[in-house]
């Protein structure tokens, strides 16, 4: 259970498009052991994150939440200072996108196992004859990361589809790496048919106990572009639209 830092306890110092904001929170005794991991709903543009003085990361972007893994930084059961600084100077690439509130929306705080999913981004391709599928997955682990990542697809009436492998070790190593996973001939997904599939990932530790498990829709499809015709498992598909006010 995430902890939510109230966005209204900080203190904020702003000086020309600079801001900086600062507070105390303590860290959960419950949280020892495991990984503390701090995320941010929205901030604009270029972020700096310290935590007890020491420079943990930076982020540029506006609209989309970010997280800093501050295991290190902390101490369960003990207080801990949070420092950051936005910079939204109208520089570089800040004049090209749309304003976003220089802090907003929640900041959360909260503890996941030693051994979890940092990363997971999920593509779909599919053969020459548009039948047989790969199941690409790019994942991201803590560079100590160790055990088994075992897999599981269930159709819409719960029936099991095989993939190959079932489940495979994580590589020593290497904290982040893509696994093509074959699966023989799936229910395909486009707009008139929007076929889905559970997706299930179970990470269990190098003694097999589980310690995270994550749950995706997943739909198998291809997308194409030839010359100025865009393709979807095959079939032509148009699209039809406007951008900005009244441009075609």
């Amino acid at each position: 259970k995430p902890y939510t830092i109230d966005g209204t306890g900080w203190v904020n110092r702003e000086t020309r498009n600079i801001a900086g904001f600062w507070r105390k929170v303590m860290v959960p005794q419950e949280f020892s052991g495991k990984r503390v991991i701090l995320r941010f709903n929205s901030t604009a543009h270029d972020a700096t994150l310290w935590v007890n003085g020491k420079f943990v990361r930076k982020h540029w972007g506006s609209y989309g939440s970010w997280t800093a893994d501050i295991t290190d930084f902390v101490q369960a059961g003990s207080e801990a200072v949070l420092a950051v600084r936005l910079d939204q100077r109208p520089v570089g690439l800040v004049p090209f996108v749309r304003f976003s509130a220089n802090f907003q929306g929640d900041v959360q705080l909260y503890a996941v196992p030693q051994n979890y999913i940092q990363r997971l981004r999920i593509h779909t391709d599919l053969d020459a004859a548009y039948k047989d599928a790969t199941l690409q997955l790019w994942l991201k682990f803590p560079e100590a990361a160790s055990g088994t990542l075992k897999l599981s697809l269930v159709d819409a009436k719960g029936k099991k589809l095989a993939t190959s492998p079932s489940s495979i070790k994580l590589p020593a190593g290497m904290d982040e790496f893509k696994y093509n996973f074959a699966v023989k001939n799936p229910k395909k997904w486009d707009s008139e048919h929007p076929n889905l599939y559970k997706l299930t990932l179970t990470l269990t530790d190098a003694s097999g106990k589980v310690t995270e498990t994550i749950t995706k829709n997943v739909g198998f499809r291809k997308l194409e572009r030839r010359g100025k015709k865009v393709y979807v498992n095959g079939q032509e598909v148009k699209f039809k639209g406007i951008w900005g006010p009244d441009d075609a």
